[in-house]
């Protein structure tokens, strides 16, 4: 009983940080927001597209069924230091950046859902860029989007997810 007291004294101390998505913006608004509010707004980092698609599009081809050509590639890229990854096919970067632009449904903020799904492959990295494979297959894509320059681009991958998105929610891309 003392055991069961003392952890939910001890998470609602912590206000289970890990759970929840926080606004960190401040009232004098002297921090900037992690995200923006909505889909399509400016992105003050003109090399986030650049950058998104470095982390989560392949750059070239390798055989993704070998461990030791996973952890080659993670390393030429210099990505070895994140522990989960997901990636997605080239020839489906275009689609990508469609769930910004009319082929994708607003979650949240400017969090949009891909209409369809498309090859994700997904690993978990540890020490000395070791990888454990934890699988690919058809899913619908997360992902932030934001102006760069003149276009709306994913800038953040958030997350996959098997169900259907809603249907009845606005589209990315179009006018709020």
């Amino acid at each position: 009983m003392n055991i069961i007291l003392l952890i939910v004294i001890f998470t609602l101390g912590l206000g289970c940080e890990g759970l929840v998505h926080h606004d960190h913006t401040m009232s004098n608004n002297s921090v900037k927001p992690s995200f923006n509010d909505k889909p399509c707004q400016k992105n003050n980092d003109n090399n986030a597209y650049n950058k998104f698609t470095k982390k989560h599009i392949f750059q070239y081809g390798f055989n993704t069924a070998s461990t030791y050509e996973w952890r080659m590639y993670l390393k030429d890229l210099q990505l070895c230091n994140r522990s989960r990854q997901s990636f997605i096919r080239k020839e489906d970067e275009a689609r990508v950046q469609k769930i910004c632009n009319g082929s994708g449904r607003r979650v949240r903020g400017n969090l949009c859902v891909s209409d369809s799904p498309m090859m994700v492959y997904e690993l978990n990295v540890k020490k000395n860029c070791q990888v454990k494979l934890l699988g690919n297959g058809s899913k619908y894509v997360t992902v932030a989007c934001d102006k760069i320059e003149n276009g709306c681009l994913p800038v953040h991958y958030e997350k996959t997810q098997y169900p259907l998105p809603n249907k009845k929610r606005q589209r990315c891309g179009s006018p709020a």
